[in-house]
């Protein structure tokens, strides 16, 4: 009688170990689980900001191109650089500078009504010239 005592006490021992196994094996799985998906989830958001900064860093690629300006009456480099001004210059003041380099103006940038200058132009359309 007692080594069947002893032997029941040992079996409930020995499930109640095993199940406590099982529980901590359970939350072992638990806890993976969670990790996993929180990591998946944070490689996620993370790709996506990336993709967000490298979409919001994106800029135009810009080409430089000449056009033929016929001066009108009352026309000035100053208006008409104010006119073809664009994000590639930091001012209307640099686009002055370089219409009166180009065209080999004065100084003061003296232009006369009916002569033609040459200015620069930026786009971000590729433009084919015509061949000759």
């Amino acid at each position: 009688m007692y080594d069947n005592f002893e032997y029941r006490k040992n079996l409930r021992q020995e499930r109640l170990a095993e199940k406590q196994r099982r529980e901590q094996l359970r939350r072992v799985r638990l806890v993976t689980t969670l990790l996993s998906i929180l990591i998946l989830f944070a490689a996620v958001v993370s790709a996506n900001t990336l993709i967000a900064r490298a979409r919001d860093n994106e800029t135009p690629d810009y080409h430089k191109y000449y056009t033929q300006v016929y001066v009108a009456s009352g026309d000035s480099v100053w208006k008409i650089a104010d006119t073809y001004m664009s994000d590639c210059y930091d001012s209307v003041s640099e686009l002055s500078e370089e219409i009166i380099a180009i065209n080999q103006l004065d100084n003061d940038g003296t232009i006369y009504y009916g002569t033609t200058l040459v200015v620069p132009y930026y786009s971000t359309e590729v433009l084919m010239g015509d061949s000759y």
